[in-house]
């Protein structure tokens, strides 16, 4: 029973991820004219369904009107791509910090409802390339195919640069793979993840407190678990 209770909770758990990224993409959509305000989730577990409602009419919205399950699959691919878009973002951050050049403004937007997920320096669209297997983001290009800012590892360095020597960049060749929705950014967010999880419970596991903070604090900052609640809950994993 407990069991199952902890299943449902993490179902739930991920549908009102999914529930939350359409809200706001709707806010997005009506171009800030509606609020966050204007809609609400409702989850029903007796049929197994959730819901948006349009809280200025109080009428539930047809097309968001899907099984639990459904929500909980999007909700997944969401929660993945913001761990790799957060991840990306600080690299970036960090680089500039460590330059002697101003720092940029760096966002990420992602829109649940065409589907999109993108990385902006000072307002500017980047795009971002993919390692051949699809699991990293190698390097972040502006649109004419310069490199802004690499995240590259050893192994894929030859791949790219030789790939940056062809045509341009901006014509998106078949050579080049580009991380432009929710789902290529969530293929890059679990990889990003994994390997927290091994090491945060190498840490418990070998009693090394400096392992289990340093672990925590990334994990918390990418998104991955959430950080202790009021009254010193602990992290939520």
């Amino acid at each position: 029973m407990e069991n199952r209770d902890k299943k449902d909770a993490k179902l739930h758990g991920m549908a009102i991820v999914a529930l939350r990224a359409f809200i706001k993409a709707e806010e997005i959509e009506s171009g800030g004219k509606k609020r966050r305000e204007n809609f609400r989730y409702e989850i029903h577990p007796e049929s197994g369904t959730a819901r948006i409602i349009d809280t200025t009419t109080g009428d539930p919205i047809e097309k968001y009107t899907r099984l639990i399950t459904d929500w909980a699959r999007s909700g997944r691919d969401i929660r993945r791509a913001f761990i790799a878009l957060r991840d990306a973002k600080m690299k970036m951050e960090r680089h500039y910090r460590s330059s002697d050049s101003d720092a940029p403004q760096i966002r990420f937007t992602l829109n649940a409802i065409t589907g999109e997920a993108f990385l902006t320096k000072d307002r500017v669209r980047l795009m971002a390339m993919l390692s051949k297997d699809g699991k990293k983001i190698v390097a972040l290009l502006s649109n004419d195919g310069s490199c802004v800012e690499s995240v590259l590892s050893k192994e894929d360095r030859a791949w790219v640069e030789e790939a940056l020597a062809k045509e341009s960049v901006s014509q998106e060749k078949s050579w080049l793979r580009v991380a432009r929705t929710i789902e290529d950014w969530a293929k890059v967010g679990k990889a990003v993840e994994e390997p927290y999880w091994v090491s945060l419970n190498a840490a418990k596991e070998y009693g090394s407190p400096d392992g289990i903070r340093d672990n925590t604090e990334m994990m918390i900052a990418l998104g991955i678990i959430r950080g202790p609640r009021k009254g010193g809950e602990k992290a939520d994993e």
